[in-house]
Parts: C-alpha cells; sequence; structure tokens
C-alpha cells in the first residue's frame, strides 16, 4: 500500500466525526441533504501526519477534458497556502461505473468522480445496487475542478441512509509548532483550534518539521 494511499484512508475515516454536509454548493443544492445541522465556528483540526505520507492526489486521468467538474464554493480557502486539497467523501448508491469515470446518486442528485492518475479501480460494482464510500480530491481553488478518486470503497446496502457528501482540507506546512499538543496550530494565514476535535497527532509528525494537516471549516459534533 503506497502512503498516499494510507494517507487518504485514514482521511476517509473521520466521517462520522465531522458530518460537513456541503449545503451551500450547487452539488447538493437540490438534494434531500441541502440543510446542514448547526456547526463549530472557525477552522477545527482532524488530523496530523508526516509529510512523507504525501498530499492527496488531485490530478484526474482526464485532465483538462472531464465534462462534470466539481464546483463546490472554496472561497474559503483563499486564505490557506498554494497546493491546499480539498478531500472529499462521498456516500451514495452507484450509479455507472467504468476504469476512468464514476458516477453517485447522492439524495437525488448525481456526483460525477474521476480516477486519479495513476489510481487503480477495480470495477466489480453494480450500477443501482451497489451503496459506496468514494475518497476523491480536487485543488482547493475558486475555479471548479474535477474530483479525482483515491479509493472507492462497497458499503453495506443499510447504509444508504447516511448517504452524504462532505469535505475538508488538506495542506502540507513548513513546520510542526515546537509543542505538537499546542491548542492552536498555523495553516497559512488562519489560525487551526486541534481542541474541538480533538485532532489526531500521527506519531510521525516531528516538531518544527514539515507537516501535513487536515482540517474543516464545517466541523459538527457529534
Amino acid at each position: 500500500m503506497s502512503a498516499l494511499t494510507r494517507t487518504l484512508s485514514a482521511l476517509g475515516g473521520r466521517t462520522a466525526r465531522r458530518t460537513a454536509i456541503l449545503a451551500t454548493a450547487p452539488l447538493l443544492a437540490a438534494s434531500a441533504f441541502a440543510a446542514a445541522p448547526a456547526q463549530a465556528a472557525g477552522w477545527v483540526g482532524l488530523e496530523a501526519f508526516g509529510a512523507a505520507e504525501g498530499m492527496p492526489d488531485t490530478a484526474a486521468v482526464c485532465g483538462a477534458s472531464c465534462a462534470n467538474l466539481d464546483t463546490t464554493d472554496m472561497t474559503d480557502a483563499a486564505a490557506l497556502p498554494a497546493g491546499t486539497a480539498a478531500v472529499f467523501t462521498v456516500i451514495g448508491k452507484v450509479t455507472s461505473f467504468s476504469p476512468t469515470e464514476f458516477h453517485v446518486n447522492v439524495g437525488g442528485t448525481d456526483v460525477a468522480l474521476y480516477a486519479a492518475a495513476g489510481t487503480r479501480v477495480r470495477n466489480t460494482l453494480v450500477p443501482g445496487t451497489d451503496i459506496v464510500k468514494v475518497i476523491a480530491a480536487r485543488p482547493a481553488t475558486a475555479a471548479p475542478a474535477p474530483l479525482a478518486v483515491e479509493d472507492i470503497r462497497k458499503l453495506d446496502p443499510r447504509k444508504a441512509i447516511k448517504a452524504s457528501v462532505a469535505h475538508d482540507f488538506v495542506s502540507q506546512i513548513p513546520e510542526a509548532p515546537a509543542d505538537l499538543g499546542a491548542a492552536t496550530w498555523t495553516v497559512g494565514n488562519v489560525s487551526v483550534d486541534m481542541v474541538t476535535a480533538p485532532a489526531d497527532i500521527a506519531a510521525d509528525v516531528i516538531a518544527n518539521q514539515p507537516v501535513i494537516v487536515q482540517y474543516t471549516n464545517n466541523f459538527v459534533a457529534d
């Protein structure tokens, strides 16, 4: 398993702890999931990894020819470091599936996803039947971009009631704070609260060394 796959596997494992439904995103505007629960204000840290784990791959195989771009509003990411990725967790019923392009129905809304460059995806899913959890990433920029898939997992059919689309931000910063237990970390021009979740600090994070931070501005407590 590559370092990238390990990282994104961990990134996709916190859906139950932060259900940031994208109420303002065109992606979900017409769906049954357009009403978001109350959420914590500001930026909340979720995870921190050593830089060796690698940033998520945001390059879709279709490149500039992708027909269905994600238009989620990334205005809030303007103060974050260049190269920041938005990592999405999509749960719903797969409606079409090919080696490079996938579509998932989330409460009546179609979510288009593309294989990431170099990602191998097993095409054994059954459209119209299987419930899936997809981890995908795109650049956290104002311009629309395709969602590049790192991982697709088949879920128990009973998980259909959990259909949702959520996203976190992932940035690499030049150095972790000298005190890894600090209440806040600086990411770009924002202060990230590492206590509310609380954030998980991986064993490979070293003080004053490059680090990857996963965080959200839509944290919802359980």
